[in-house]
C-alpha cells in the first residue's frame, strides 16, 4: 500500500505513537485541530456526528511495487484518532475488498503504484488523495495566514497537488503565482484560469509573497536567503523542498508538513461532503 510519492516505513512508522502530539502541533500553527480542519474542509459543523458513526476498512494492495509495511496502520490511527471506527483487513487485494464489504463499511481506503483514494460506499463516491492533498494544504496556508483572499502565494509546481491548490486558492479570493516547469502544463493552465501569474523561481516569486505552497518534490528549492520571519510554507512535497539553513531559519510554527496526515484527513472529509 503507498500514495503518489511512494512514502518509505521511515516517513510513517511514527505516526500512530505520535498522532496526539501532532494534532497539539496543528492547532498551534493554524488555529484548528485535525477535526476542526475536517469540519473546514467540508463545511460542515456536524460532520463529527458522522464521523463519529462512521467505519472504514484499509485494504493492502500487493500489486506493483508492493506494500510499504506500516502504511495501512497509519492511516487507520489517523482516522481513529479523529473518532472513526477503523480497521486494516485481514487479506489483501479483493479479498481484502471482500472483508470489508463483509464488515459493513462506510469508507474504503486503498492504493497502488499509481492512485491511492478513499471510497464512500453508501454515497458511490471516490476520492483522490492528490485532490485531498492539494485543497488540505492550500487550506491550512490559507488559516496559517489569517486568510488569503486579497493576498498574494506562490505554488511550486501544477501536478495533480498543485492543480488542486491552485484551484482553492483562486476560490479563496487569491492572486496566485505558478513556477511550473513543464510547459505543457503551463500552456494548459493559462487556457484554464486567466488571472494565473508565471514565474521561473522563487527567488523572483518571493518579491511579491511571503505566502508559499510547495507540491514539487525537489530539494533545496529554498535556502535561507530566501526564507525570513513571515514566510509561511505549506508543503506536501517529500522531499521537502527547504534547504537545512532555510528549516532552521524559519519560524516552527510557519512550516505545515507532514508525509500522509493532513492527505487523509481531507480525503475523510471531501468523502462525507
Amino acid at each position: 500500500m503507498r500514495c503518489m510519492d511512494r512514502l518509505n516505513t521511515d516517513d510513517i512508522h511514527s505516526i500512530p505513537d505520535t498522532i496526539k502530539e501532532y494534532d497539539a502541533d496543528l492547532k498551534a500553527k493554524i488555529g484548528k485541530s485535525l477535526i476542526e480542519l475536517a469540519r473546514y474542509l467540508a463545511d460542515d459543523q456536524e460532520i463529527d456526528r458522522v464521523i463519529m458513526k462512521s467505519k472504514a476498512a484499509i485494504v493492502p494492495i500487493t500489486a506493483g511495487l508492493g506494500i510499504i509495511e506500516g502504511f495501512a496502520e497509519a492511516i487507520a490511527a489517523i482516522l481513529r484518532h479523529i473518532g472513526m471506527d477503523a480497521f486494516v483487513t485481514q487479506n489483501t487485494d479483493i479479498a481484502g475488498f471482500f472483508e470489508a464489504f463483509s464488515n459493513n463499511v462506510d469508507l474504503i481506503f486503498t492504493g497502488d503504484d499509481l492512485v491511492f483514494s478513499a471510497f464512500n460506499i453508501n454515497r458511490k463516491k471516490v476520492v483522490d488523495n492528490s485532490f485531498a492533498t492539494g485543497r488540505a494544504y492550500a487550506a491550512t496556508l490559507e488559516l496559517a495566514a489569517g486568510g488569503v483572499k486579497g493576498k498574494t502565494a506562490v505554488v511550486v509546481g501544477a501536478g495533480r497537488v498543485g492543480l488542486s491548490a491552485i484551484d482553492y486558492l483562486i476560490k479563496k479570493g487569491a492572486k496566485v503565482i505558478v513556477i511550473e516547469i513543464d510547459k505543457d502544463k503551463v500552456t494548459e493552465l493559462k487556457k484554464r484560469y486567466k488571472s494565473l501569474i508565471f514565474i521561473d523561481s522563487i527567488a523572483k516569486a518571493i518579491k511579491y509573497t511571503r505566502l508559499i505552497l510547495i507540491a514539487a518534490p525537489v530539494s533545496g528549492l529554498l535556502n535561507e536567503h530566501i526564507v525570513d520571519s513571515e514566510t509561511i510554507v505549506s508543503s506536501p512535497a517529500i522531499p521537502l523542498g527547504l534547504t537545512e539553513p532555510a528549516l532552521k531559519k524559519l519560524p516552527a510554527n510557519n512550516l505545515i508538513h507532514d508525509p500522509l496526515q493532513l492527505g487523509v484527513l481531507a480525503m475523510v472529509a471531501l468523502a462525507f461532503t
